[in-house]
């Protein structure tokens, strides 16, 4: 029996950790960079990657009082509404509405029922 520093067998496989005989079939991560960081990022404790809550305290947003600067809005050319006393119809249009809910059934000659008063009752007497 042959006596070695480890338990199990020995291989004579490469490595795959460092950059050193690294294994040629097996993926090798990049060996350098491209640059060093030379500033730490600070520290942003937010609900996520949109919401920026650098600005914002228990009171609200922190922001200098300002006003919107706007122009004025544009005059309309043609008043939307009537002024008092000024109310037309010619504005409307003169034609009825021109659909129903169905057709026109024409009467079917004379009604077979008596109508109110051309009867004779019956006398009781």
């Amino acid at each position: 029996m042959v006596k070695q520093r480890s338990p199990g067998p020995r291989y004579a496989l490469p490595t795959m950790f460092g950059n050193v005989k690294h294994d040629p079939t097996r993926p090798q991560a990049p060996a350098f960079s491209f640059g060093v960081v030379t500033q730490r990022r600070a520290k942003i404790s937010s609900p996520g990657p949109k919401y920026d809550t650098r600005d914002i305290n228990q009171h609200g947003k922190l922001r200098i009082p300002q006003a919107p600067v706007l122009g004025r809005w544009r005059a309309t050319k043609i008043p939307r509404t009537p002024a008092p006393k000024q109310y037309s119809t010619k504005l409307i249009d003169h034609q009825y509405p021109s659909y129903s809910f169905g057709f026109k059934r024409q009467p079917s000659g004379k009604s077979k029922t008596p109508g109110p008063n051309e009867y004779a009752a019956p006398s009781c007497m």
